[in-house]
């Protein structure tokens, strides 16, 4: 379940869950942590495609979309428990299947923390690009009824003029949450079907605040 989140500016909490992994000896895993490995060396095991530079951490060569990839940390957790926190920055938008990787986190630790960037970013022109947001960001999210949600992120958003709107509305960097137990995140609109473009728009829209 979430314990608490926030929009906030980035890497506002970073120095909050290193803390929390220090003062408590937590043992924990840093997925995706590669390119931007800023939780060592509080946490010095790491699950990433990418080798990191450190020499004294435990890596694990993973590719995040494959199942049978985890093997490897599946059995370590069967043979040490499981970690007692685990730290997910900015990779659930680039991975195909988020609801796949959160129910892996939450098999392999007993706690965690997530940042992902903030929609309203999205529907920006970020960088001088022409385009909205980050190109390979495959989904954004939010939290509703303090749930997780993925939003499918359609093409529709570049020339929907309801787009320029929702970019104003907030301007912190990205979406941040701790969680316990488990993180299940849910597909905007339960994974119902949608009959036409028009109604997916038209309730994604409605529920931008």
């Amino acid at each position: 379940m979430i314990i608490k989140w926030q929009y906030n500016n980035n890497g506002e909490f970073r120095r909050e869950v290193k803390n929390t992994i220090k003062e408590n000896n937590y043992t924990s895993i840093d997925i995706g942590a590669s390119m931007d490995y800023w939780s060592y060396p509080e946490c010095k095991v790491v699950a990433d495609a990418y080798p990191t530079k450190k020499e004294d951490v435990l890596y694990f060569n993973i590719n995040l979309e494959d199942k049978d990839d985890w093997k490897d940390i599946r059995e370590y957790v069967e043979k040490n428990g499981k970690f007692d926190y685990s730290i997910c920055s900015h990779t659930l938008e680039d991975v195909f299947n988020p609801l796949e990787l959160c129910e892996i986190l939450s098999t392999i630790s007993k706690r965690g923390y997530i940042a992902v960037p903030s929609k309203f970013n999205e529907f920006k022109k970020l960088f001088q690009n022409k385009y909205r947001g980050n190109a390979h960001h495959k989904q954004f999210f939010d939290v509703t009824n303090e749930e997780l949600t993925i939003y499918p992120k359609y093409s529709w958003i570049e020339t929907d003029d309801r787009s320029d709107e929702i970019c104003t509305k907030q301007t912190e960097g990205e979406l941040t949450l701790f969680w316990e137990g488990e993180i299940k995140p849910k597909i905007f609109g339960d994974g119902k079907p949608y009959f036409s473009d028009g109604q997916l728009i038209n309730e994604y829209y409605n529920t931008i605040k």
